[in-house]
């Protein structure tokens, strides 16, 4: 007999052929090895907001302001919020990037991030999306009729593990690091 099997009619053809048959054929059907899926997608950082610095300035007169210089060591969405006590005084805000002097100020030398100059938001907010990190400065300018005292916040919004440390500030504080800016210019510089 011939190692060929001869099926004929009326006849069964054994399990045993059947299963020589099958293996034979299975591998030309493709691969053996099991391809695992993918990985799923890691998921994508999660924004976080810190406070890296937060305080409070009383007796801010009508028609002057003050500004104060901090820096800050990270890269991320920087905001700073400033709210007042009477809602008929109008306090508005300077950002600039670098420090920014008095003289260099009256001069309209500094480089101005953004204006917060709404009469009447409250509280006023002015921030730099994606801010690098480094010295800022900001004025905060009382255009109301009576002494003002105001709360400022300044956040820092990273992307993933921000809260290592958030950012530094060095001078964003009441007292004497807040300096007087002792003529609010008559337009005020756009960014």
């Amino acid at each position: 007999m011939t190692s060929a099997a001869v099926v004929r009619k009326g006849t069964r053809t054994s399990p045993a052929l059947w299963a020589v048959l099958l293996a034979a054929w299975l591998p030309a059907c493709g691969s053996d090895t099991v391809t695992p899926p993918p990985p799923p997608p890691s998921p994508s950082p999660v924004p976080v907001t810190t406070v890296i610095e937060e305080g409070s300035f009383s007796g801010l007169p009508p028609e002057t302001g003050v500004a104060g210089t901090f820096i800050t060591d990270r890269t991320g969405d920087l905001e700073f919020v400033v709210d007042w006590t009477f809602a008929s005084n109008n306090l508005d805000l300077l950002l600039f990037r670098g420090e920014c002097t008095e003289e260099q100020f009256l001069a309209d030398e500094c480089n101005v991030a953004d204006v917060a100059d709404s009469s009447t938001a409250k509280p006023e907010r002015a921030g730099i999306a994606s801010a690098a990190a480094g010295t800022y400065t900001l004025v905060v300018l009382n255009l109301g009729e009576t002494e003002e005292s105001f709360s400022y916040q300044v956040l820092l919004t990273t992307v993933g593990s921000a809260s290592k440390t958030g950012g530094r500030s060095s001078s964003l504080r009441a007292g004497p690091r807040w300096r007087a800016v002792t003529r609010v210019p008559r337009t005020v510089p756009g960014p």
